[in-house]
């Protein structure tokens, strides 16, 4: 509820205040900021390599064409006199291509991303096995006592290294 207090705020205005606050401040609301600017700018560099690279060797192709001022002139049936309405599919072919690409790039961009994360878990995986099954430098194996841990750590390791496991097997 929104209060219209003129003097001073009133209890619901300072907790709304602080929780936008919050909720302004965390690093989620930045992180969607700074991803919806460099949207724009990869969108704004897709789209000139579509428009000015990638579509006017496809108009050498079909003989000079230029795919933005392909039109279809629609004319009135009965009314001869109005001008034409123009449908420029021209415009939406080169949208659609840029809709593909963008698309594509992005496909590309979280497969490298999902590629590098599981990667990094199977490293931590394999480096958590092999810290438990070596011992440490300048020891021999009859000089490592066995240390005694308590049942909560025990439990917490063997559930950790389950779902390490459980996750790497089901990433790959």
């Amino acid at each position: 509820m929104f209060c219209l207090c003129p003097n001073r705020l009133c209890q619901c205005c300072t907790k709304f205040s602080r929780d936008f606050r919050t909720f302004i401040s965390q690093g989620n609301i930045l992180n969607l900021a700074v991803g919806f600017i460099l949207g724009q700018a990869f969108t704004n560099v897709v789209q000139s390599f579509v428009n000015d690279i990638l579509t006017p060797p496809f108009g050498l192709l079909f003989d000079n064409v230029d795919f933005s001022n392909l039109t279809i002139k629609m004319f009135h049936f009965y009314r001869n006199e109005t001008t034409p309405v123009l449908l420029r599919y021209g415009l939406f072919t080169q949208q659609i291509l840029h809709f593909l690409l963008v698309g594509f790039y992005l496909y590309l961009i979280v497969t490298c991303i999902n590629k590098v994360r599981r990667w990094k878990e199977k490293m931590i995986y394999q480096r958590l096995q092999n810290e438990e099954q070596q011992p440490v430098e300048g020891e021999t194996t009859e000089q490592i006592q066995p240390t005694v841990e308590d049942e909560n750590t025990k439990v917490l390791k063997e559930i950790r290294d389950l779902l390490l496991l459980i996750k790497v097997k089901i990433d790959a």
